[in-house]
């Protein structure tokens, strides 16, 4: 069921292996607001910016500033179920993700959650 999944968005993939890039209004239209906006390797963005990957993906103005904004912050950080520790400009709460912030909520949280429900030590 497509409105259960979730994507990262990297257009610059698709260019690079199929040579055409995704419309960014039908990536909008299947997922709303369960896609975010990744960078994937140097092999595919040579900058691997956020910035510039939206601005790519963006160039016939689907997304306003606000949209931007959330597909960048609160959408992966719901899509991750992260929203109580990343995704907002609330206090006490990371706006995006750092390597740091990755090891420590994904990592460190969920890897001995998985162990012990799959008794592992």
């Amino acid at each position: 069921n497509i409105k259960e999944g979730a994507t990262s968005f990297i257009t610059r993939v698709s260019d690079t292996l199929i040579g055409k890039k995704h419309n960014l209004a039908d990536i909008k239209e299947v997922f709303n607001d369960k896609f975010a906006f990744g960078t994937d390797n140097s092999y595919f963005n040579k900058d691997l910016n956020l910035l510039n990957e939206v601005n790519y993906a963006n160039d016939n103005k689907v997304l306003n500033f606000d949209e931007i904004i959330k597909h960048l912050t609160i959408y992966p950080a719901r899509i991750l179920r992260l929203q109580n520790l990343i995704g907002s400009l609330e206090k006490d709460k990371h706006v995006g993700m750092t390597a740091d912030s990755f090891i420590d909520s994904v990592i460190n949280r969920l890897v001995p959650k998985a162990k012990q429900d799959l008794n592992l030590k």
